[in-house]
Formats: C-alpha cells, structure tokens, sequence
C-alpha cells in the first residue's frame, strides 16, 4: 500500500474536519482523518505501518498549522492523532488477530468498542491539554469533544 495516497486522504479530511467541526478554538468534534488512517494500517501489512504513520504525521503537521489551532500545536497533536488510530489498529490486530471483515457481531463491537470509545477516550487526555496548552480553551470541553 502506498503512503503518498493515504496521507494526502488524511490531510483532505484533516482540513475539512477542523474546517467544519471545530467550535469555540478548540479541536474538532469529529476527526475523519484517524478512520483514514486506521483502516490504512489495517488493510496494510505491518511492514508498511511506518511509512503510513509517518505520512499522515506530516499532513496533520500541515493542516494543523495551516487550518486548525496553528504550529505550536502542530507537532503534539499530529503525534496524538496519528498515535491514536495506530494504538486502535495495533489493538484490534492484537485482540483478534484475523480482524478485517467486519462480517460478525463481535468485529463490529470490538471496532467500536476500542476505536470509537476506549482510545478516543485516552487519546482526548493528550489532545485536550494540547488545545488548553495552545489555544486558552477549557480541558473538559475540549475532551468531550475529541471523545
């Protein structure tokens, strides 16, 4: 799988979710660019994880720089964001090592359960204490949102 395409997906999303989801100067409610970047490393082999991570670091460097809480929260959170769908990925290969079809009901909750609540839930600690760091925003809120 080939890094280049992947990552310039994830800057595309990256921009038109701070674009359209981020209210009141913090992070953005949704964040698109981390299911870009999961289901990459989930349909790669692991030899090519590095390369993806690194991309879509880059891109989210960029469009938080550029689009979103600016460069002083560029590096920290492009590690956060790409961390997080890397953790996601690394866990569902580790918790069910055949994961990928999505084609039973323990798939599915196990994608939602550690994609969609328990690493967005750590992940939001880093985040949101970025947005408060940078941006003057509140923590809470700001933890509620990348939730």
């Amino acid at each position: 799988m080939s890094a280049l395409p992947v990552a310039v997906v994830y800057f595309a999303s990256a921009i038109a979710t701070v674009t359209f989801t981020r209210f009141d100067g913090g992070v953005a409610f949704i964040w698109a660019a981390g299911g870009v970047l999961l289901g990459a490393l989930l349909a790669a082999d692991r030899g090519h994880w590095p390369a993806l991570i690194g991309t879509c670091w880059l891109a989210s460097c960029v469009a938080t720089a550029f689009f979103g809480l600016g460069s002083s929260a560029a590096l920290p959170l492009a590690f956060v964001n790409v961390t997080e769908a890397a953790l996601a990925a690394w866990l569902l290969r580790r918790l069910l090592p055949d994961f990928g079809a999505l084609k039973s009901v323990g798939e599915v909750s196990l994608l939602l359960v550690v994609a969609g609540l328990a690493v967005p839930a750590a992940s939001a600690v880093p985040g949101a204490a970025v947005a408060a760091a940078v941006a003057n925003v509140r923590f809470w809120p700001n933890w509620w949102a990348w939730f």
